[in-house]
């Protein structure tokens, strides 16, 4: 999906692009590194973050390194004592910790790569 994301984002910048920079003298590798990719970025930005944050929602990294999945953890406690909403909650507020910080990075990342277009 990443691949996709950086792929259609350098199809989205403009072939004037490149042929610009290659008419002011430079070679294919620096015009992609000077000139398209930046704008590809900035046109991937949204995708590749958002990508990374429905894979957090949709997996459990945490079984990744070795601790059980929340929502398995929440089952035993809840098979166990009956009280559903104190674990779901805990897993609620495990799951808002890792994706709310991602979503304000991808935030950041975009401002920073918005190059005197529309101010907010």
């Amino acid at each position: 999906y990443v691949g996709e994301a950086v792929r259609s984002g350098i199809g989205a910048v403009p072939d004037g692009q490149m042929e610009a920079a290659r008419s002011l003298g430079m070679g294919y590798v620096q015009a992609m590194r000077e000139v398209v990719i930046p704008q590809a970025w900035r046109n991937a930005l949204a995708a590749v973050g958002n990508d990374q944050i429905i894979l957090v929602k949709d997996t459990s990294l945490l079984t990744v390194i070795a601790i059980p999945e929340l929502i398995q953890q929440f089952r035993d406690v809840n098979s166990a004592t009956f009280d559903p909403w104190t674990p779901l909650v805990l897993v609620a507020i495990a799951y808002l910790s890792i994706t709310i910080p991602m979503g304000r990075l991808v935030e950041y990342l975009e401002a920073r790569s918005d190059w005197g277009g529309e101010s907010q």
